[in-house]
């Protein structure tokens, strides 16, 4: 489908090769096979993942993290060693949810009249954003996501516990398979 191609431009683009991926500005359904309505709210999505991204950021700030990370090698029989920052580990769950209460504040915005507002609101934009850092990490042969972040289905869960998100709908369960598709095929 259209969204499907255009997930796979921005994954294939951004998130392996890190290249930059520009949002097209302009006469979108080029881009995305003459859909502009499927590439409007595929726009909306990477918008609120990256709306997300930016509050969990700020919420680090506004929590005022230290930012710091204490690790520790060891090297014992079984070899090196890494010690998980388990300050870290909390740091970013917090981090997390204060994210997650700014946007869903957005959807707040979105439903008054400000010039503010997101035309789609995908409530599941940064759980679907944790399901692309767990593909990845599965992709990359990470059981363990990192010694300063905790997996991402650990991150979800957390998010969910908090949060009373809408029930999963048919577009976040075939987005993520999309998506985990998409990267594991890389």
């Amino acid at each position: 489908s259209e969204v499907r191609l255009f997930l796979t431009q921005i994954i294939q683009r951004w998130l392996l090769s890190h290249e930059e991926f520009v949002l097209p500005i302009g006469p979108l359904d080029s881009v995305v096979g003459r859909s502009y309505q499927a590439s409007e709210m595929g726009i909306y999505l990477y918008n609120g993942m990256y709306a997300f991204a930016l509050a969990h950021e700020l919420g680090h700030h506004a929590l005022q993290h230290q930012g710091g990370r204490r690790f520790a090698k060891s090297i014992g029989e079984a070899g090196e060693v890494i010690h998980v920052d388990s300050q870290s580990h909390i740091e970013e769950l917090e981090a997390d949810f204060y994210g997650l209460q700014v946007y869903l504040k957005l959807k707040e915005v979105s439903n008054s009249k400000s010039p503010l507002l997101f035309r789609w609101f995908f409530d599941f934009a940064p759980i679907l954003l944790m399901d692309i850092f767990a593909s990845l990490d599965e992709l990359r042969g990470k059981i363990n996501h990192s010694t300063s972040h905790p997996h991402p289905h650990l991150r979800i869960r957390n998010m969910l516990d908090h949060v009373d998100l809408a029930a999963p709908t048919q577009l976040y369960n075939d987005l993520r398979t999309t998506v985990r598709d998409i990267i594991l095929s890389a």
